[in-house]
């Protein structure tokens, strides 16, 4: 877990992925999502990417995880100046209680 309670995780795709454990704390925030949101690219061919992401997630901590996913939404249909998107993009943020 990181130092300020929240973890970025990318959703495998594959079968026999690398497995992970994290100790949760009340009030941390993960966020699993698939790679088509920092692959997601823009008309100059710009990836979204992980940095990009990460900040999005770490300056909304105090957010509820729905306006988190749509802000992140909201983000990325701005980046990518489109609604839609070539492939689908999933995300969960989980809140520990």
């Amino acid at each position: 877990m990181a130092e300020d309670g929240m973890a970025v995780l990318e959703g495998m795709e594959q079968q026999g992925g690398e497995e992970k454990s994290l100790l949760l704390h009340r009030g941390d925030l993960v966020l699993l999502y698939t790679a088509c949101i920092t692959e997601a690219q823009n008309p100059a061919s710009d990836f979204f990417g992980i940095d990009r992401l990460s900040e999005i997630f770490a300056t909304r901590s105090s957010h509820t995880p729905q306006e988190i996913v749509n802000t992140i939404t909201q983000e990325l249909q701005s980046f990518c100046r489109s609604n839609s998107f070539a492939d689908d993009v999933s995300m969960v943020i989980l809140k520990a209680t």
